[in-house]
């Protein structure tokens, strides 16, 4: 359970205060990123570009456990998209601006709250999006810029569950439902992405795909100058490198 949270004036949500998690066996997976399986491939020569040989050298020994259908542990050799709760956690270390805004502002954009509209649990849900990574801190990793590391969000349920029926109180998560829908600001319909291999059902590219939004930044790219006090690409591209490695 959180610890006691303590109600500011002016803000709707009282400030939690995660405390820590025991972390016993890093080496085996307690706490590693799952990748979807189906998906699963190996990095091409530009993905791979940050795997070095002495990366390499710090690749975790082989985990074993039960792992969630459709899921496998995460790679740096192997490109697949992140199951959901690795991708928050991964927001909450490094920021929702991704690496092309780094090059605008002077700070990563954080995730303040987090609400869950049914089977919310507080503490796996901390667990799962940021206390896990309780030491991805400038303090305990060398080489992460001040700007970055792991951020605790206010984590809360809805008063109204988002949906009423029943379900097994004892299942776990099941990945292999491979629908995923996907909108931006503007959008008339919902875009339909297999979450396994991120395109389209149709196998097309999807708007929100890399490839998509490295096209958008290009034409933003030659219409805006950078900020002088930018985070800059390369303080992210590490601070990504150093948060695969210390999973």
């Amino acid at each position: 359970k959180p610890s006691p949270n303590e109600e500011v004036p002016g803000l709707p949500w009282p400030l939690q205060r995660h405390q820590r998690l025991q972390i016993h066996a890093r080496r085996e997976g307690q706490v590693c990123f799952l990748a979807k399986h189906s998906a699963k491939r190996p990095c091409t020569a530009t993905e791979g570009k940050a795997v070095t040989s002495s990366q390499s050298q710090d690749e975790p020994c082989a985990f074993s456990g039960d792992w969630p259908a459709g899921t496998h542990p995460w790679s740096r050799s192997i490109c697949a998209p992140l199951s959901c709760s690795d991708r928050l956690a991964q927001w909450n270390a490094l920021g929702l601006q991704g690496r092309a805004l780094c090059q605008l502002l002077a700070q990563p954009v954080v995730i303040t709250t987090c609400t869950v509209g049914r089977k919310f649990s507080w503490a796996h849900c901390a667990r799962a999006l940021c206390c896990r990574l309780q030491d991805f801190t400038p303090e305990h990793v060398a080489g992460l810029s001040q700007a970055f590391g792991i951020h605790h969000p206010v984590l809360l349920c809805t008063a109204v569950k988002l949906n009423v029926d029943a379900y097994e109180g004892d299942s776990g998560a099941d990945f292999q439902e491979h629908r995923c829908l996907c909108w931006g600001y503007g959008d008339e319909t919902a875009e339909v992405l297999d979450g396994h291999s991120g395109r389209t059902q149709d196998g097309s590219v999807s708007q929100f795909a890399g490839r998509s939004l490295a096209a958008l930044q290009a034409i933003w790219a030659q219409q805006i100058s950078g900020c002088s006090h930018a985070l800059g690409e390369d303080s992210y591209r590490s601070a990504k490198m150093l948060l695969r490695r210390f999973v």
